[in-house]
């Protein structure tokens, strides 16, 4: 066989190439991004506080012997709130909240002896939420407590004050609007224990509403980029 140098050049030249080849290659891979590398999203965690403006509707449930019908209530309302979330790795969102509406909810508490005045003077509320992440929009459900003072009035024995208690439940959603601001709406059904008031012997009454309400939040935390991995 005889030796031809030309087809050894072809073959130093194609084994090169290759080499180069795979090398440029394996470069591009490393220098390629990941499909799971970590991106940012809206960071929740931190407090805020902010103001609230809505409408609630509902009635007085009135317990008195012989049987007492209810009264519609309904009112426009303002006030404030306040509260703390932490946002959680797979984009949970749990959070404490607190707020002090402040209402004038006054109807006709209607009696045997005739139909007086109701008054919800002022109401206290707070617990827990829970809500997912999309980034700058957070859908949540929250659950708590409430406490508020109601007032009877009879023109034959004055005034009477009582504390009710009960819950609330509802849902809303909060969008951040930068990362100090946030928009928020939500729906809230009230429950508010019937309570005795001696001006009224045998009687018992209590307050069931709903709610929307519209508010803006200030944040204290949070808000930059959280770098987190899909």
């Amino acid at each position: 066989m005889r030796f031809n140098l030309r087809h050894v050049f072809v073959a130093a030249l194609a084994t090169v190439s290759m080499g180069a080849a795979a090398q440029a290659a394996d470069m591009y891979v490393k220098a390629r991004p990941a499909l799971t590398s970590p991106v940012p999203v809206y960071d929740w965690t931190g407090f805020f506080a902010g103001v609230h403006v809505g409408y609630q509707w509902g009635k007085v449930v009135n317990e008195c012997p012989g049987g007492c019908p209810e009264h519609k209530i309904d009112s426009f309302f303002g006030g404030f709130q306040a509260g703390y979330n932490w946002q959680l790795p797979n984009r949970v969102v749990l959070g404490l909240w607190g707020t002090v509406p402040i209402i004038s909810t006054t109807s006709d508490l209607i009696t045997p002896a005739g139909n007086f005045p109701a008054q919800l003077r002022w109401a206290v509320a707070g617990g827990g939420r829970i809500g997912y992440a999309f980034d700058r929009v957070l859908p949540f459900v929250f659950a708590g407590g409430v406490v508020g003072g109601g007032r009877a009035t009879s023109p034959f024995a004055g005034s009477e004050d009582q504390t009710h208690t009960g819950y609330t439940v509802g849902g809303g959603i909060e969008y951040a609007i930068d990362n100090r601001w946030s928009a928020t709406a939500r729906y809230a059904y009230v429950d508010m224990s019937k309570e005795t008031y001696t001006i009224f012997p045998g009687e018992r009454f209590g307050f069931v509403s709903n709610s929307v309400a519209f508010g803006l939040n200030y944040r204290f935390g949070g808000g930059a980029p959280l770098v987190a991995k899909y």
